[in-house]
């Protein structure tokens, strides 16, 4: 489980950044009670990072 510290640090972006992106449900994190955070799963940020890619190459070409 990565908190949003962790995917700020893996996206290299802010942490107001990542929880826009939460808020927007472009990552879907879920609330952990134990850890009193929003959570997420890494394959939900590669997901989302293989998301960008492709977005990137169709704007290239």
């Amino acid at each position: 489980m990565l908190r949003q510290s962790d995917v700020a640090r893996i996206l290299g972006v802010s942490h107001q950044r990542v929880s826009q992106l939460r808020l927007r449900h472009r990552i879907e994190f879920t609330w952990n009670g134990n850890l009193k955070t929003w959570v997420t799963t890494e394959e939900e940020v590669e997901y989302f990072l293989a998301c960008r890619a492709q977005r990137s190459t169709m704007i290239e070409n």
